[in-house]
């Protein structure tokens, strides 16, 4: 059984499991969640904020790899943005495979379990029947064909939206908020699951956007003792108002 993950933190909490050998789980990355999709799967560097990602590497990476084994687990969670496109993309890829899913949704990923928790999640697992495949199939040719600029989870199913879309979400909510830490209101769209993206990058890419294009302004910047004791930068962030 080749087992699929979604970044390489993942990939680590299976191996100390101790449940699989470690040549049977693959970490696969593809940004799929933030940019157009029409010539993705031919960029060697897919960017989203300090995350860069060879898409055509990672696709090879996968195939030399399942071209060994008749089945696989993708390890997701379906309220995630980026696990429940990456997984449907997988479904694509693999659609020959016997598939099962493992979906850690209850904490929003994996990542959310314990080492020692793995062994009661993987009895979640589940095989997709080839109905379900299909589903899958064309649920993803369906966004693929939508190519908009932003994609993320409402009430179950993908919204395909514009950058200027979920831009305007980080206004109305940095807006409400007032004043505010920029990591710390970063942070704060991570715990509400603004739009359900679960990487700070996603959120702090589009505030560094609007700060070049001078609709978030930065109001002071403060030097402040870390946990350790250590100086760092703070920024204080606002939505720029109206003359």
């Amino acid at each position: 059984m080749l087992e699929i993950v979604f970044s390489d933190s993942e990939k680590l909490l299976l191996e100390r499991s101790n449940l699989f050998n470690k040549e049977d789980i693959l970490s696969l990355t593809f940004l799929l969640s933030m940019g157009k999709l029409d010539d993705f799967e031919h960029q060697t560097k897919r960017v989203i904020g300090d995350i860069e990602v060879n898409i055509p590497s990672e696709i090879s990476k996968l195939n030399n790899k399942v071209k060994d084994y008749e089945n696989i687990r993708i390890w997701y969670a379906s309220n995630v943005n980026e696990d429940y496109l990456s997984m449907m993309y997988v479904v694509y890829l693999c659609s020959d495979k016997n598939i099962e899913v493992v979906d850690g949704y209850q904490r929003n990923g994996i990542t959310g379990y314990a080492d020692d928790e793995i062994k009661d999640l993987v009895k979640e697992s589940r095989v997709l029947i080839k109905e379900e495949i299909g589903e899958y199939i064309l649920k993803w040719n369906k966004i693929y064909d939508k190519n908009t600029e932003v994609r993320f989870l409402n009430n179950g199913e993908i919204i395909n939206e514009s950058y200027e879309y979920f831009d305007n979400a980080i206004l109305d909510k940095l807006s409400s908020l007032g004043e505010s830490k920029e990591w710390s209101f970063i942070g704060n769209c991570m715990a509400n699951n603004l739009k359900n993206f679960a990487m700070c990058v996603f959120y702090k890419s589009r505030v560094d956007y609007l700060k070049s294009i001078g609709k978030i302004v930065v109001t002071k910047i403060v030097t402040e003792k870390n946990m350790i004791g250590e100086d760092r930068t703070i920024n204080y962030i606002k939505v720029k108002e109206d003359k």
